[in-house]
This record gives structure tokens, C-alpha cells and sequence, in this order.
């Protein structure tokens, strides 16, 4: 297997190879699809590495993100691709990102596998045809309200953003978590993928799409406040997104969960687990790409 790193020109065979597992590269294609092939630095930009078979064609892919994580679809390469790729990788590895089984052999390859994390999350990968979305009674009957992010939301959200960094994530708190938090909540409300649940014109949740496409969209940063627990908020907050993203013509969602209760609420709105997905961040300077 030969590896290149893949540029300008090279978008279609790679969208195309992408595609094939489209359940566990939604963070490569969104990302490819609105950060483009070519890597200087920018928020959604990456360095796409190709394994190239005998005839040429491809049959492995990682990216190496601006955020420093390796998002991977390698497949059976998966070790062989790693092998090849890491004396090349010219930036710190943060983190690990793709099927289950490929971040476990990612891992391993790299010599990370007791290299100290932030989070190391093995989750269940779900999806929904969003022509069965189950909406929640108190959704439909208007009780609570999911609604786009404004911009005097965005203080709040902030806060929340960082509450879900330290619970979920297990980020570090301080001044750099809540200046990230506050530009990646900005961030999202400008491409208008935020949203919010009101209870009597309160706001009491909020969710996302952490990565989108003109047929799919994939969910993330759902959080609602310790105190407004167990009250189906977080449900109907991501139906409310989604009925909104089913208007525009979005046929499929995604999304990961680790947690039990979170995978039982999803499931109540008709998502069903359809692989198993890794997330493992490193702590900052704990993980090398030599």
C-alpha cells in the first residue's frame, strides 16, 4: 500500500470513498465538504492521507484535523495505514476519532495506549430516518418550543458549553476551556446549527450539529442543566432540530452516546444502533505524532 497525501483535485474519489461508510465519517465528509482538501491552519481543515492499493485506487483514509485529532477510516488498513502515516505526521496527535475498532487499533500502532486522556469514550453509534422521527407529545402539543439559537442566548450557551465541556469532555476548567467554549458556541450560532428548547419562554436545553450534509446531519453538544433534569427536555430539544432539519430536505441524523439513560431517550424517538464508535482525547502534550 502506497500512502500520499491526497490534494486539490483528488475531492471526488475521496467523497466517493467516504461514502461507502457513511455512518462513521460524517465528521470527515462535513468537514472535507466545508473546510475543503487543502490544509492551512483553519478551523475544519485537515491533512487527508490515502492509502493506495495495487490498482491505484483507495482503500484507506485518515485525516490529521486542525484540532490535531486523527479521524480515521483505514478499515482492515487500518494498521498498515497507521504504520506508514506516523513518522510523516508533522503535528501532534490529540486525539483519536472513527469506528471503535479503528480507534483501538489506531491506539495501539502509535504507542498511545497508555498515554494519559481527557476522555476515552467507547460509544454506541446511532441513526434515524428522520421520516420516523418520534416527536414528543409535549413537543407537538407546543408545550415547550425548540427554536434557532439568537444571539441574546449566546452568554447562556457559553456557560452551558462549558458546563457539558467538564462533565462530558472532561476538559480542564479555567479561562482557555470558557475563550474556546465561547468561540465554538459563536461559531455554531453564525452557521445557525444551534438550538434551543424553551418551558415558558424559558430556555432549558440546548443541542447541535456537530457535522452536517445536504441529506444528514449528526448531533452533538446536547446539554440540559443539572436542575432541569429527567424531564424529557434534552429529547425534545433534538426533535425539535431535527423536525427543522427534516423541512429542509435532511433525510438521515446520527449520533454517539455513551450514556444509558441518553441512549434510552434516543431510542424513545426512534434512533437505532447501527455500529459502535471511539472518541479519545489526550491531554495537551500527552500524546506525540513520533
Amino acid at each position: 500500500m502506497q500512502t500520499t497525501l491526497l490534494t486539490s483535485g483528488c475531492e471526488a474519489e475521496l467523497h466517493a470513498f467516504l461514502r461507502q461508510s457513511p455512518d462513521t465519517t460524517m465528521f470527515l465528509r462535513s468537514n472535507l465538504e466545508r473546510g475543503g482538501i487543502s490544509y492551512h491552519g483553519e478551523v475544519l481543515q485537515a491533512e487527508y492521507w490515502g492509502g493506495r492499493g495495487a490498482d491505484g485506487s483507495l482503500c484507506a483514509v485518515v485525516a490529521h484535523a486542525w484540532n490535531g485529532s486523527l479521524l480515521l477510516d483505514a478499515r482492515a488498513r487500518c494498521a498498515a495505514m497507521l504504520e506508514a502515516l506516523q513518522p510523516r505526521l508533522a503535528r501532534p496527535v490529540h486525539g483519536l476519532v472513527g469506528s471503535w475498532q479503528e480507534v483501538v487499533c489506531a491506539r495501539r500502532v502509535l504507542g498511545l495506549d497508555k498515554a494519559p486522556t481527557s476522555l476515552d469514550s467507547h460509544e454506541q453509534l446511532m441513526a434515524l430516518d428522520l421520516a420516523s422521527l418520534a416527536v414528543p407529545a409535549g413537543l407537538a402539543r407546543g408545550e415547550v418550543r425548540c427554536r434557532p439559537s439568537a444571539t441574546d442566548d449566546l452568554p447562556l450557551l457559553v456557560r452551558w458549553r462549558v458546563a457539558y465541556s467538564l462533565e462530558v469532555l472532561g476538559a480542564q476548567a479555567g479561562p482557555k476551556l470558557t475563550d474556546g467554549c465561547r468561540r465554538g458556541v459563536a461559531r455554531t450560532h453564525e452557521q445557525g446549527l444551534l438550538w434551543v428548547l424553551e418551558a415558558d419562554g424559558q430556555p432549558v436545553a440546548m443541542t447541535g450539529f456537530n457535522a452536517t450534509l445536504p441529506d444528514c446531519v449528526q448531533i452533538g453538544g446536547v446539554f440540559t442543566p443539572e436542575d432541569l433534569r429527567c424531564r424529557g427536555y434534552a429529547r425534545a430539544a433534538v426533535a425539535g432540530s431535527l423536525l427543522a432539519a427534516r423541512a429542509e430536505g435532511v433525510e438521515r441524523a446520527l449520533l454517539f452516546t455513551e450514556s444509558p439513560a441518553a441512549h434510552k431517550a434516543y431510542a424513545a424517538l426512534g434512533f437505532t444502533r447501527v455500529g459502535e464508535y471511539g472518541i479519545v482525547l489526550f491531554k495537551e502534550k500527552g500524546a506525540t505524532s513520533t
